[in-house]
Parts: structure tokens; sequence; C-alpha cells
């Protein structure tokens, strides 16, 4: 009897990554379970099977933790209701994202977004409009400071690191995200710049989405410099790894940098 013809893998699964899997607790909602995702992008991947939020925002909760629950707290969703986190004065600049349901209802949360057609201050559906390079907010105004895939489109890096020590109260932090590739590049390499004519192309234009779903220019791919640049304004950064398997999952980044008390 002959054997049946081999059945050939459609080309899209045969080029899949392999999906890798790990057993751990959701910094986000305190879910204890296994995170399946691929290796690269693994900063998108990886959801929690009960709130979805993927590895870089779990990151990011496990970093705000480390700042600020004072090791009461070992998720997101208990510490939002703690007397700590209800007396943060917290700024996001976000339109969307999984901090904002969390958030909105500890009374010193305000959320900002550069709209282009609005002045800078003006609310616009609850959302106050904002450049980051140039704020409006007075100095140490927030104790907490959150950007999420923010920092690679700003053309001005050190102007924002300028004005988040500004508006950060002693003790506080940034803490935000940015795509890397590790091992880390001595320095960051710029990819646009603003000309005289508008923006000039130094490499291959690249795009994220923004929170309006519009294309982003990616202006920046940062290096180990980033923490140089950051002391250079006052301002304490470290790299925030909440889970061991991250160290080898490429790709993702989430900064502390921290005003110091003194």
């Amino acid at each position: 009897m002959s054997e049946p013809p081999a059945t050939l893998a459609h080309p899209a699964v045969m080029n899949r990554p392999p999906e890798l899997s790990f057993a751990g607790m959701c910094t986000m909602c305190g879910n204890k379970g296994t995170f399946s995702g691929v290796r690269s992008p693994s900063r998108e991947s990886f959801p929690c099977p009960s709130c979805r939020a993927t590895l870089r925002y779990r990151e990011q909760a496990g970093a705000i933790l480390s700042v600020f629950s004072h090791g009461r707290s070992h998720f997101l969703d208990h510490f939002r209701h703690q007397p700590e986190c209800q007396r943060l004065a917290i700024l996001e600049a976000a339109i969307r994202g999984p901090f904002i349901r969390r958030f909105k209802d500890v009374p010193g949360y305000v959320r900002s977004y550069y709209f282009e057609d609005a002045v800078p201050g003006e609310t616009r559906d609850g959302v106050i409009c904002q450049d980051l390079e140039r704020m409006t907010f007075a100095d140490a105004s927030f104790d907490l400071i959150i950007t999420s895939d923010v920092m690679e489109h700003v053309f001005d890096v050190d102007a924002v690191i300028a004005e988040t020590a500004r508006v950060l109260r002693p003790g506080g932090a940034h803490i935000f995200s940015v795509p890397m590739v590790f091992p880390l590049r001595p320095g960051s390499t710029a990819r646009a710049r603003r000309g005289p004519g508008g923006v000039e192309h130094l490499a291959e234009p690249r795009y994220h989405r923004s929170g309006l779903d519009e294309p982003s220019l990616v202006v920046t791919d940062f290096g180990a410099d980033l923490a140089a640049r950051h002391a250079e304004r006052g301002l304490r950064a470290r790299f925030h790894r909440s889970m061991p398997l991250t160290a080898v999952l490429n790709g993702n980044a989430v900064v502390v940098a921290r005003r110091p008390l003194q």
C-alpha cells in the first residue's frame, strides 16, 4: 500500500517564530499562570492570560511597584487601592493603554497628549495637551511620570529629560518603556532631526502607531548612553527587570529615572 502524500505546511506557519512559555505572576493583575509568546518581538508578546497586558506593560508595572509600593503590593491592581498609591500625583502621556483604567480613580492622576492643533495646557476630552519638551506644569508637580514607547519619537530627548527632572518631586520617578536592542549599543543613534525645511531623515524612515492610530516617526534608536544623559540632568536612571526571563528576551527596556530626595 502506498503511503499518503506528505502535507505541506502553509508558508506563514513554517516561518512562524517558535513559541516560548514561562510560569509566573502578572505584575499588572496578579494572575498566576503560564505566559506564552514569541521571542521576537517579545515586548508585544507574552500577554497575561487574564488581563492581556503584554510583557512591556508588565515590566513597567513591576518598575512602578519597585519604587512606590515599598514591598507591600506585588501587583498593580492591589497597589492602586492602597493609600500609598492614592496619594501619588501621576502624569501619564497616553491616549490609551492598561494604566489608564487602573489609575483613573487616583485623585492626582493626570493624562496628557500632544495634539498638534491644540494649545499646550488646553484640555480635550479630559486629556491635557502637552509638549513633553516644554511642559506647562509647575516645578515639582508629580511623583510619577509614565510614558510608554514615547521617548523614541521625540526630537529633543535631552529637553524631555530636563523637563521631567523639573516637574518631578524629590524621590519621584519617570518610568518609561522604549524599544532597545540587547546587548546595548554604546551610544544612541539619531534617525531624524528637525531642519530649516522640516524633518531631515538620517536613516530609512521607521514608523510606529501613535495613540491616535496614526504613523509616528521613530527619531532615536537608544543605546547605553541613556543613563548618562539622565545623570547630566540630575536624575538617576537604571534599567528594570521584573522577571529573570526578560533578560534573554531582547527588544524591550523599561527605564526608571528617579529624582534624588536631596
